[in-house]
């Protein structure tokens, strides 16, 4: 099995790398979000592992609607040890798949440093959303965390015979990254894995505000703006099918960053891409939002969908709506009808990590890390990470949004941090 070696560490509690001592290579944070978080950084790393998936039932008396038939259950995937050895659960970004291209590296560097690892699916991602969410409604974070605790759970009671576990960890990044504080809270109050440590990777914390950096990236820099939305996406589309290779390949963040890693994109056309990249999940949202709830948004309420019919009347409804329209056309209503009187304002409140401030500012258990320019933080948004994690955080001066994750300095911080509970620093 290959090793990560490291060299010359020095433990630390919290630092801010400098410019002149961080020598991640990528400068812009639009590249580094596109090129970096689409490349393993970090020589050494088991190019296999031993890898297994499993298909669990969550919620066996709902049935998936007829033409979304084919997801038949919960999936997950294991990576284990051949020994005892900690467990970490890792929570995916935005929309992402457990089986996804970040999940995977994830899962290689963990197992090469000698822990078991479940890859979890985020809560706005199809399967998870058809075959484990409660409400159906994505969005409210106490509500989709409370989804991932009982995934987490049943996963849990599917593998503890097959496995020898000695403790448990988590982490998840970016949208993951916010839910596994929350994850992490409720473990607390029920005591069910007791989490030893909890790593925040470059997380959110308004999911409203950053939903909204994510919308303006593409509808702002686009020619045409908005209304050309359509034209930009077949673009991609005609960008992907000349390097994905196969059928029923998932159109997402990893494939569309991995197809133009190598293109000579300006600014603009990568704050595009990267826009649209969250898009193609903001499109997903909106329409499972709608037709799992019967909201009548964009396909009828009383219209049930065949097997194999075309959905493409429907998607033109949608229009390539964006996050925040999700939030307003159709996670709003659907809640104001919940808690009467419930205002667009209280909605966001509750996807904001202020609301639990307290408890972040006092769990020693959870650390934190994310970049000085990353691109989906409003500039409060970053202060309120430095004073809450205060003592238990690495900002680091470049890297985007989710860019330098598999940078060597970044991966033996991660991986000494969750075996010995400080970070490394390689002078």
């Amino acid at each position: 099995m290959k090793k990560i070696i490291f060299i010359f560490v020095l433990i630390i509690s919290m630092t801010s790398y400098s410019q002149r001592e961080y020598n991640y290579p990528f400068e812009d944070p639009y590249i580094a979000t596109v090129i970096g978080s689409s490349n393993m950084m970090t020589s050494g790393v088991s190019e296999e592992v031993p890898r297994r998936e499993y298909t669990i039932q969550i919620n066996p008396d709902e049935k998936p609607p007829k033409h979304l038939w084919y997801h038949k259950g919960f999936q997950f995937s294991l990576v284990k040890q051949n020994h005892k050895a900690p467990l970490i659960f890792l929570i995916a970004g935005t929309g992402t798949s457990y089986s996804s291209w970040k999940m995977k590296s994830f899962e290689r560097i963990f197992y090469d440093a000698g822990f078991h690892v479940v890859s979890i699916s985020s809560p706005v991602n199809p399967n998870f959303l058809i075959t484990a969410s409660n409400i159906k409604m994505p969005g409210v974070l106490f509500n989709d965390s409370h989804d991932v605790y009982k995934v987490m759970k049943y996963i849990y009671k599917e593998i503890e015979d097959k496995v020898d576990i000695e403790e448990f960890y988590l982490m998840g990044y970016s949208l993951g990254g916010t839910q596994a504080a929350y994850v992490t809270m409720l473990d607390d109050e029920e005591k069910y894995f007791n989490f030893k440590r909890v790593l925040m990777v470059n997380p959110a914390v308004n999911l409203y505000e950053s939903a909204k950096i994510l919308d303006d990236m593409l509808d702002n820099n686009i020619p045409g703006g908005r209304k050309n939305v359509g034209q930009f996406l077949e673009k991609i589309y005609r960008e992907l099918g000349q390097h994905i290779k196969g059928d029923n390949v998932e159109i997402n963040e990893d494939t569309i960053y991995d197809s133009f890693k190598d293109n000579y994109l300006s600014q603009k056309e990568l704050a595009a891409l990267i826009g649209i990249a969250f898009r193609v999940a903001a499109i997903d949202v909106n329409y499972l939002g709608d037709v799992l709830n019967k909201r009548g948004v964009y396909v009828p309420k009383d219209r049930d969908i065949g097997k194999f019919e075309s959905l493409d009347p429907y998607l033109d409804n949608i229009n390539f709506a964006s996050f925040t329209e999700y939030v307003r056309n159709i996670a709003y209503p659907y809640y104001a009808e919940i808690y009467d009187g419930l205002t667009l304002e209280e909605l966001i409140s509750k996807t904001d990590i202020h609301e639990i401030k307290d408890y972040l500012i006092k769990s020693e258990k959870i650390a934190m890390v994310t970049n000085e320019d990353e691109l989906i933080l409003t500039p409060d948004n970053l202060k309120f990470l430095k004073e809450t994690f205060k003592g238990r955080s690495i900002i680091y001066p470049r890297g985007g949004h989710c860019g330098n994750m598999y940078y060597t300095t970044n991966v033996e911080n991660m991986v000494r941090y969750f075996q010995k509970g400080v970070f490394a620093h390689e002078n």
